[in-house]
């Protein structure tokens, strides 16, 4: 028999008015049908008989149904609907079912997917194995009026494009997160798009085709999305693959929309396309060209995200005031975050990428780098061997380094910027093979002489001092260790003295230099940062008495005329103490001092 069921009847009646929708005689003479409900006649048709109550019991009369099918009347058939399910007991083992989604989405609770989906089809979505397109159904329930969705675990094959409403929350079972970034076993709650959209390429001013698009002000948790080739995307990869026919991005944002607890593999524009306020908390973005993006979208920020895996960055913020806030930016092909003006990176980690760590994109100024942890960046190729002990020039893993971007951070037109407090080390992979990176702490693609900087301090950082394991500055900038100061067309020597005041404008610090304690000795050497002046308090002790003096040092504003005084204050301990240069640290001068006797000695520096 051709026609609908009761069940298809109920729901065209109750649903179909969300949308507009009309319902036929023949759907309300089956609604109103009683043979297949418990309790004898139609329990729906029964309550129309309490008219006289004044509640909700003429909902199914026929003038009341009539009403209902007008689409102006739309308001009043949904809070009758709403009154009548909150008010009756239903025996019935279908129209329930509808009329508890009508009675969620008036009350703004939180309504599960799967309640639009046919049945018959949910238990091979959860089991992963479906091939059933669900896209329709899904944007049909994003359209019902709902604000809060569920959806449960299972994987979710569909085409075309959906989008999420206005202020509205979408929460999943589980995203995978970092424990496996690909198995469904893992990940709960898996969005799989499997068509690539419409055509569009990134020169184009549209919107790229997404998995899932955000609405404004609109929130995601708890899931993952990828598109249908995402195994086509091997981890190790240095390019994203040609003709993986995916679609461009993971998770498009609008205005002041967020997400947590989300992940975004294999995609070949982004896996987050990111918005004005964008708000992501530990987010993950893996294998795809860039983790997380945004161009021209301002005042966003990234939470313990992690971006690894990737192409051209992990986090691509190349516009104003983004806050990048914990997290780890790891093996990704060149960059770990690419940074724009008025933003800052704090408490992360950047461990084995390609080029630079961090990248201080040119003419964005304003940035701040504080407490970071540098490791083995810069390791894409260096000639023989890249990232892995495997990725050799001819493997697609290899990557050639450009001239002077092979260090943790780079760092190329700026001004008004702040690096401090971050530690630095090289090395190679895990297994302690590869390429062993990075060559510099802080690397330039401009010539030597040719990047200005203006008001840019570099100070308190381990691992970038002239001696250390890797040098400070690549060939630009030689040296390391501190640096305040303000413009410098010059860069000869500002940032390898340590201060460059004199030339900057700017006054340093007080330098509270080394503090040593020798054994028994006749003589001692004593470094001071080269072009700047102070004194240094000696304190030599013998098994009979102790002594204390004071050498006063300075220099010119050439780093030249060295001068020295010597003060015995207590006893005369000091005979002789000789300022010049050092030889074996281009950061220092030396004062070469002369005991009267042997003694035990302890000093301190006081430079400025």
């Amino acid at each position: 028999m051709v026609g609908k069921t009761r069940r298809q009847a109920i729901k065209t009646f109750l649903l179909g008015g969300l949308a507009g929708a009309s319902a036929t005689t023949a759907d309300i003479r089956r609604v109103r049908a009683s043979t297949d409900a418990p309790g004898g006649r139609d329990a729906l048709a029964g309550a129309s008989a309490s008219a006289s109550t004044g509640k909700a019991g003429g909902l199914l009369d026929s003038d009341t149904l009539r009403l209902a099918r007008n689409g102006a009347a739309r308001d009043v058939k949904v809070r009758q609907v709403a009154a009548y399910v909150q008010e009756q007991p239903f025996p019935d083992p279908v129209g329930p079912r509808y009329l508890k989604t009508l009675s969620d989405i008036l009350a703004g609770e939180e309504v599960s997917l799967a309640r639009f989906v046919d049945p018959r089809q949910f238990a091979a979505i959860q089991q992963g194995t479906s091939t059933y397109d669900c896209g329709r159904d899904l944007a049909a329930a994003f359209a019902s009026g709902a604000r809060g969705f569920y959806l449960p675990r299972g994987i979710w094959r569909f085409t075309g494009d959906l989008t999420t409403p206005t202020g509205s929350n979408l929460r999943g079972d589980g995203g995978g997160e970092y424990r496996v970034i690909s198995e469904a076993s893992s990940a709960a709650t898996v969005l799989e798009r499997q068509d690539v959209g419409r055509p569009w390429s990134p020169s184009s001013s549209s919107a790229p085709p997404a998995v899932l698009s955000l609405g404004v002000s609109a929130n995601v948790e708890h899931l993952q999305v990828r598109p249908k080739h995402y195994e086509r995307v091997i981890y190790y990869l240095a390019n994203y693959p040609a003709n993986a026919e995916n679609t461009p991005v993971g998770i498009r944002f609008e205005k002041s929309g967020g997400a947590r607890h989300c992940t975004a593999i294999g995609f070949p524009h982004a896996g987050f396309l990111l918005n004005t306020t964008s708000t992501l908390e530990r987010c993950y973005a893996y294998m795809c060209d860039r983790g997380f993006y945004t161009h021209g979208k301002t005042d966003g920020s990234l939470i313990n995200c992690i971006g690894m895996f990737c192409h051209t960055a992990g986090a691509d913020l190349v516009d104003n005031f983004w806050q990048v806030i914990g997290g780890r930016w790891e093996w990704n092909a060149r960059h770990g975050i690419i940074l724009g003006a008025e933003s800052l990176i704090a408490g992360a980690v950047f461990d084995r990428n390609g080029f630079a760590g961090v990248h201080m994109k040119s003419g964005n100024w304003g940035k701040v780098v504080s407490g970071n942890y540098f490791s083995r960046n810069g390791c894409a190729g260096n000639g023989s061997l890249g990232r892995w002990k495997f990725s050799k020039p001819s493997h697609p893993s290899y990557l050639e380094v450009p001239a002077g971007q092979s260090c943790h951070i780079q760092i190329d037109y700026q001004q008004g910027a702040t690096i401090v407090g971050n530690r630095f080390r090289p090395g190679r992979d895990d297994e302690d093979d590869g390429c062993d990176g990075p060559q510099f702490v802080y690397g330039s693609s401009t010539a030597s002489g040719s990047t200005p900087l203006d008001g840019i301090a570099i100070h308190g950082n381990f691992g970038d001092r002239a001696g250390d394991s890797i040098v400070g500055f690549n060939k630009a900038y030689p040296g390391g260790g501190s640096f305040a100061g303000g413009k410098d067309v010059n860069l000869v020597r500002s940032l390898n003295l340590g201060v460059g005041f004199e030339r900057g404008g700017v006054a340093s610090a007080l330098h509270c230099g080394d503090q040593v304690t020798s054994p028994k000795t006749a003589r001692i050497a004593v470094n001071v940062l080269r072009g700047s002046s102070g004194r240094v308090v000696v304190r030599a002790a013998t098994e009979a008495h102790a002594q204390l003096a004071e050498i006063l040092f300075a220099t010119d504003a050439s780093d030249a005329g060295y001068k020295t005084v010597v003060n015995n204050l207590i006893g005369n301990a000091v005979k002789s103490a000789v300022l010049g240069a050092n030889s074996a640290d281009d950061r220092h001068n030396r004062i070469d001092i002369v005991l009267s006797e042997p003694c035990f000695v302890s000093y301190s520096v006081f430079s400025t």
